[in-house]
């Protein structure tokens, strides 16, 4: 399978038209949740003392826009002859696999943690991360449902920037290292709900996401240093920190 991946690198997976048509479907997706996400925040550095909202719908739309896209992707792609296969570099075989695929995973996540960090703290704090305890799951239904989030981004987002957009801008380019940075600056562009400092960091987040998938030449390692880092930063993380 990793053979099959490095070799198609090069050649469109989908057509040009579907790739516009995704791109434009995901950010007119975000609009709507962005303005809402934007208000809510607003009302909480305004008022220390507002009620908590209630993060079930929030995430119950994170849910629906990575499915909705991921599948929109996936279309196109088997319009082109594909499969998920020719994204992913297929699936786990053997338990050995997935072992180490475990190994290489944690130091990455270790790495994307210290370059994360690093990178906060040269642009400054950000200005919505007062409310970041404010937007911590508690309980089991809000844990629950953003470990199936951090899960399903793992898969859905590394299947959409790192194997269908990394590919098709690549082979629109000529170049796969320009297909990593734009599919980093519109991983990045997803992600504008704490403002332009965060876009920032996950765009450089987004360049190394890219280079792990074009080095493993596989989608898999980065799909559970990506859940892990989501379900570490969205809510284990800040368990630790206030409890």
């Amino acid at each position: 399978m990793a053979e099959t991946l490095r070799d198609e690198r090069a050649k469109p997976v989908a057509s040009y038209s579907h790739t516009a048509a995704l791109l434009g479907l995901m950010f007119v997706s975000l609009a709507v949740p962005f303005a809402l996400q934007r208000h809510a925040a607003n009302g909480v550095q305004q008022n220390a003392a507002s009620i908590r909202p209630n993060l079930i719908p929030g995430f119950l739309m994170s849910l629906a826009f990575d499915w909705g896209i991921f599948f929109y992707a996936w279309i196109g792609v088997k319009q082109k002859g594909g499969s998920l296969a020719t994204l992913s570099a297929g699936r786990w075989l053997r338990m050995s696999e997935l072992l180490r695929d475990i190994g290489i995973a944690i130091p990455f996540w270790v790495v994307w943690e210290l370059v994360a960090h690093g990178t906060t703290m040269l642009l400054a704090p950000s200005p919505a991360k007062a409310a970041d305890v404010w937007v911590t799951p508690r309980g089991i239904p809000e844990v629950g449902l953003w470990i199936a989030v951090s899960c399903s981004a793992g898969f859905c987002e590394e299947v959409i920037f790192r194997g269908y957009l990394l590919r098709q801008f690549g082979a629109l380019t000529g170049s796969v290292w320009t297909g990593v940075l734009c599919q980093a600056a519109a991983f990045g562009a997803i992600h504008p709900f704490k403002g332009w400092k965060y876009v920032l960091v996950v765009s450089i987040l987004g360049v190394l996401y890219g280079i792990f998938a074009v080095w493993r030449r596989d989608l898999k390692p980065g799909m559970l240093a990506h859940g892990l880092s989501d379900i570490w930063e969205g809510w284990v993380k800040h368990v630790v920190d206030f409890t």
